[in-house]
C-alpha cells in the first residue's frame, strides 16, 4: 500500500501533469460552455419563431407540455396551436401585414406564392415565442415517431441484405428486425425539455482529445522514466523492484485515470445542468432521423451508459500508455504512439477519409481505447458485427473488449517490466 501510495503521489504531484490537468479541464469547460448541446433538430425554426434555441427561457418552457407521446396528448396540442394562432391578439397588425406584403414583392415573390405565404397563420404572428409554437412542431415530428422507426429497419435491412448477400446479410437484417420490434413494443415516447442531457453526451466526443490526452501525458513516464535516467538497476536491486513495485505502478495508474473520470464527469455534468437544467430524463432519446440505435434507453439510460462504457475506455486507456512506457525506451516515444493510437481513432472523419465509410477499419478502430473512452459515437449508431452466424451488435462487446484488452495490456506490462535489463 505503501509504494501505491507513493506512485500516486508521484503522479499527483507532476508539475506538467497539474499543468496539463488545469489546462485540458479549462479547455472542455470553455467548449461546453460556448457550444450547444448537438441535440438535432428536425423542425423549422422559421415556424415558431426566433426566440428558441438550447438554454433559452423560451425553450425552457416546453417542459410544461412533458408527457407520454399519445394520440390525446397529440390532439391537445393541435387544439391548443389552433387556438393560438387564431387568436387575433397574437397576430401582426393590418399595417404590418401589408409591410410585409411589399417586402415580399420587393425580394420578387410573385402574387400567387405570396398569396400561399399569406395562407399560413404562423408567418403572420408576433413571434413572441409561445412555447406551444415550438412543441406544435415537435409534436409533428413524434406522432409518426414508430412509423419512422419501421421504415428505418426495413430500409437497412434491405442495405444489409444487398451489401452481404447470403447468411451473413440474413442473419443481419434479422436482427435489426428483431431489435426494433422489441423496440417498438417496449419503448415509451415521452416529451420534455432535455438539452442537459444532450448536453453532457455531447462532450464525451471531447474526451478523447482532453481526458484520453491527459492520461497518455500523466502516465508516459510511469514505466519508462527510470530508464531514460539510468536509474533502473538500482530500483530493480530493491527488494520489491520486480514486483510489487510493477504492481503498484499499475495501481496507481488505473487510479489516477479513474480520479480524472470522475472529475471531467463531475465538471461536465454540473456544467451541463446550470447552463440548461436537469429535467427531461425520461424523454425519448433515438429519433431515426439522426440518431437511429434501437435500444430502450431514455434520456437518463443513454447518459449513464454513455458515461460507464466511458469509464472503461478511460481504464483501457490507461493500460495502453502504461504497455507502451513498459515497451519504449523514453517519455517522448510513449508520449507520441500512445496520444496516436488513443486520439486518432477517434477522429471519424479522417478514418472515413482514408477507409471509407462502413469498412473493416472502421469497426477496428470502434475498438480502440479512443473510440470506447468517448462512448456516444459507439452508441447512437448501430452496427451490427457478424460472428461464427450470428449478428451481434458492437455495442454490447465495447465493455468486454475493453476488460479484455485492458488486462491484457496490463500483464504485457508487468512481464515486459519484469523482464527487462537495465540499460548500461
Amino acid at each position: 500500500m505503501r509504494l501505491l501510495k507513493y506512485e500516486l503521489k508521484k503522479l499527483l504531484t507532476s508539475k506538467l501533469t497539474v499543468i496539463s490537468f488545469v489546462v485540458l479541464l479549462g479547455f472542455s469547460l470553455f467548449t461546453q460552455l460556448q457550444i450547444n448541446a448537438a441535440k438535432p433538430q428536425t423542425v423549422d425554426l422559421y415556424s415558431y419563431g426566433w426566440g428558441y434555441g438550447p438554454g433559452t427561457d423560451a425553450e425552457k418552457l416546453t417542459a410544461q407540455y412533458a408527457g407520454e407521446v399519445t394520440q390525446e396528448w397529440y390532439d391537445n396540442i393541435v387544439a391548443e396551436y389552433e387556438e393560438y394562432i387564431t387568436d387575433p391578439a397574437n397576430r401582426i397588425s393590418e399595417q404590418e401585414v401589408d409591410a410585409l406584403i411589399e417586402e415580399w414583392r420587393a425580394e420578387g415573390w410573385d402574387e400567387d406564392n405570396i398569396e400561399y405565404l399569406l395562407n399560413d397563420p404562423a408567418r403572420l404572428l408576433k413571434y413572441d415565442n409561445a412555447p406551444i409554437l415550438k412543441v406544435r412542431a415537435d409534436a409533428e415530428q413524434l406522432i409518426s415517431y414508430f412509423e419512422r422507426a419501421e421504415m428505418y429497419a426495413t430500409d437497412v435491412s434491405e442495405i444489409y441484405r444487398e451489401r452481404y448477400p447470403g447468411d451473413m446479410g440474413e442473419a443481419m437484417a434479422a436482427k435489426l428486425t428483431e431489435m426494433m420490434d422489441t423496440f417498438i413494443a417496449e419503448y415509451t415516447l415521452y416529451y420534455d425539455y432535455d438539452y442537459g442531457w444532450w448536453d453532457i453526451r455531447t462532450m464525451h466526443l471531447l474526451f478523447p482529445a482532453t481526458l484520453g490526452l491527459l492520461i497518455v501525458i500523466a502516465l508516459s513516464p510511469l514505466f519508462c522514466y527510470d530508464r531514460s535516467r539510468r536509474t533502473e538497476s538500482i530500483v530493480f536491486s530493491t527488494r520489491h523492484g520486480r514486483k510489487k513495485l510493477i504492481f503498484a505502478k499499475l495501481g496507481a495508474g488505473f487510479t489516477f485515470a479513474f480520479m480524472l473520470w470522475l472529475i471531467f464527469e463531475l465538471v461536465t455534468v454540473s456544467a451541463a445542468f446550470i447552463k440548461y437544467g436537469a429535467s427531461g430524463a425520461a424523454a425519448s432519446w433515438p429519433d431515426f432521423y439522426y440518431y437511429d440505435a434501437p435500444f430502450v434507453f431514455n434520456q437518463l439510460q443513454i447518459t449513464l451508459v454513455t458515461m460507464i462504457t466511458s469509464l472503461f475506455g478511460v481504464l483501457m486507456t490507461a493500460a495502453l500508455v502504461m504497455m507502451v512506457s513498459a515497451l519504449a525506451k523514453g517519455r517522448y516515444a510513449t508520449l507520441i504512439i500512445s496520444a496516436a493510437l488513443t486520439v486518432v481513432p477517434a477522429l471519424d472523419s479522417l478514418y472515413i477519409y482514408i477507409f471509407g465509410k462502413d469498412s473493416f477499419m472502421e469497426t477496428v478502430f470502434d475498438f480502440f481505447p479512443g473510440r470506447i473512452l468517448g462512448a456516444i459515437n459507439e452508441w447512437q449508431f448501430l452496427d451490427l458485427l457478424y460472428i461464427f452466424g450470428v449478428a451481434v451488435p458492437t455495442e454490447y462487446l465495447l465493455i468486454p473488449a475493453a476488460i479484455i484488452f485492458g488486462a491484457g495490456m496490463s500483464v504485457i506490462c508487468f512481464f515486459r517490466y519484469r523482464n527487462r535489463q537495465p540499460a548500461n
